[in-house]
C-alpha cells in the first residue's frame, strides 16, 4: 500500500483510531528514522494533542477539575466557600435559615430549620405556641391575642392602645327605669382618645416602679396584682390610684359623659355592640348560671385577660365596656343629671362618692348594670373591690 493510500485511510478512519497504529510500510515513517517521523508524533500532529497527555487517567482529570477551596464551584463540588450556586435552605426542603458550605465543599444544612416543629429557631419569630415570650403588650398593643402564622408573629388579634372618639352630640341618660340616670338629654363632648381596654396589671406595674408615682393596689381574693397574669385588668384600686396612674401615663380619667359616648355611640344603643343580643359569655365576661347557681367570670370565678371577648366592642372600637371590671370615671356622683349641663359636662364640683360605669365579671348577664347608661355610686375610699378597674383618656391634640 503506498503512502498516499495510507494517508487517505487516516483521514477516513479519524485520529482516534490512528493513536494505536504505526505507519510501518514506508521506511520514512519507521521508528528511529533520522529523517522520518514516528507514528506517535504523526498522531500528535493530526490530533493536535501532546503525546504525553495520553497517559493521564480519567480520575486524574476529574480531580484536577474538582479543586475544593478556590471559591468557585467546579467538578463534583456542591459548593465552594461563599459560592452556593442557586442553593438555599428553601431549595433544600427547609422553611428558612442559613445555608453554608462545609470544608469539604458540600452543602451544610445545619443552620436551616423547618417551620412547624413547635420550637422557635434562629431566624423564626415564633413556632406554634412558642412565641419567644412575646405578647400583645410587648408588641405595643393594649391587649388581645398574639398568634403565630408561618413562624411569623401575627398581631391581628391584638388591639391598639387608644381609639379616637369624634367630638359632637350624643344621647346621654334615660327617662326610663333608672331614676339616677336621667333626664335623657343631648350632650356635646369634644374629640378625645380613650384606651381600647382597661389598664392592665403589667401597665400599672410600670407606674409603681417610679418612686411616688403609683401606690401598690389592694391584694386579696380575685385581686389581679398578685395573680401572676399581667394581661388581666388592674383591679382593687381606689379612685385616687386611678387618677394618679392616668396622670403618670399622660392622660386623665374620662368624664362620665365621655365614657358613655365611647360605649353608647351616637345611636343611643343599649349595649356597646347594639340593642341586641342580650349579654352572654359569648359577648362579655359576666356572671353565668350553672346548676342553678351564679358563677362569676363566665364560670372561672375571676376576671379574664383584656380584649378576650372581641364581640364586647363599641361603635368606636373600645372593648370590655360591658364586663370584666367596672370602671372609675372622673365625676362626683349625684342623683340624676343637671339638665342644663350639656356642653362637656363634668358633674358636681364636690361629693361624697365617685361613679363606676360598666359591668363586671361579678354582674349577672340579665342585670341592668350592663346597660351603657347604667351608673352606680362607689365610695371614694373603696379599696378591695375586685370588680373595679379603670381606663384613661387623652385630649385630642
Amino acid at each position: 500500500m503506498n503512502t498516499d493510500v495510507k494517508f487517505i485511510m487516516v483521514l477516513l478512519l479519524g485520529p482516534g483510531l490512528l493513536m494505536g497504529c504505526r505507519l510501518i510500510d514506508n521506511p520514512e515513517f519507521t521508528e528511529g528514522s533520522e529523517s522520518g517521523t514516528s507514528s506517535a508524533t504523526l498522531s500528535a500532529g493530526i490530533t493536535g494533542n501532546d503525546p504525553t497527555a495520553s497517559s493521564m487517567s480519567s480520575s486524574d482529570t476529574t480531580t484536577a477539575m474538582s479543586e475544593c477551596g478556590n471559591g468557585v464551584i467546579d467538578g463534583a463540588n456542591e459548593c465552594d466557600g461563599a459560592d452556593l450556586g442557586n442553593a438555599t435552605c428553601l431549595t433544600e426542603g427547609f422553611s428558612g435559615g442559613t445555608l453554608v458550605c462545609s470544608g469539604e465543599c458540600t452543602l451544610d444544612t445545619s443552620g436551616c430549620f423547618v417551620c412547624g416543629d413547635g420550637v422557635a429557631n434562629e431566624g423564626e419569630e415564633c413556632d406554634g405556641r412558642d412565641l419567644r415570650g412575646e405578647t400583645c403588650t410587648t408588641q405595643g398593643y393594649s391587649g388581645g391575642n398574639l398568634a403565630c402564622v408561618g413562624c411569623q408573629l401575627d398581631a391581628s388579634g391584638c388591639v391598639p392602645d387608644m381609639v379616637e372618639i369624634p367630638g359632637g352630640v350624643f344621647t346621654m341618660g334615660t327617662n326610663e327605669f333608672l331614676e339616677n340616670a336621667g333626664p335623657e338629654r343631648q350632650v356635646h363632648v369634644d374629640t378625645f382618645w380613650i384606651d381600647v381596654t382597661e389598664v392592665t396589671v403589667d401597665e400599672y406595674a410600670q407606674c409603681t416602679m417610679e418612686l411616688g408615682a403609683c401606690l401598690l393596689p389592694g391584694i386579696g381574693p380575685n385581686c389581679n396584682w398578685d395573680s401572676g397574669n399581667g394581661e388581666r385588668p388592674i383591679n382593687c384600686v381606689t379612685w385616687d390610684q386611678a387618677v394618679a396612674y392616668c396622670s403618670w401615663a399622660g392622660g386623665r380619667l374620662p368624664t362620665e359623659a365621655e365614657w358613655e359616648k365611647a360605649a353608647r355611640g351616637t345611636d343611643a344603643r343599649m349595649y356597646p355592640w347594639g340593642d341586641s343580643p342580650r349579654p352572654s359569655c359569648e359577648y362579655a365576661v359576666v356572671e353565668v348560671v350553672e346548676n342553678d347557681m351564679g358563677v362569676d367570670g363566665c364560670g372561672t370565678n375571676a376576671t379574664m385577660d383584656v380584649g378576650t371577648r372581641p364581640l364586647d366592642v363599641s361603635f368606636y372600637g373600645a372593648r370590655d365596656m360591658t364586663g370584666n371590671v367596672a370602671e372609675w370615671v372622673a365625676d362626683w356622683y349625684a342623683e340624676g343629671y343637671d339638665p342644663e349641663d350639656i356642653d362637656n359636662p363634668t358633674g358636681p364640683g364636690m361629693g361624697a362618692e365617685h361613679i363606676g360605669r360598666g359591668g363586671a365579671y361579678t354582674v349577672p348577664a340579665v342585670y341592668a348594670d350592663l346597660w351603657t347608661y347604667f351608673r352606680r355610686a362607689s365610695p371614694v375610699l373603696i379599696y378591695g373591690s375586685s370588680g373595679m378597674g379603670f381606663r384613661c383618656v387623652q385630649d385630642s391634640p
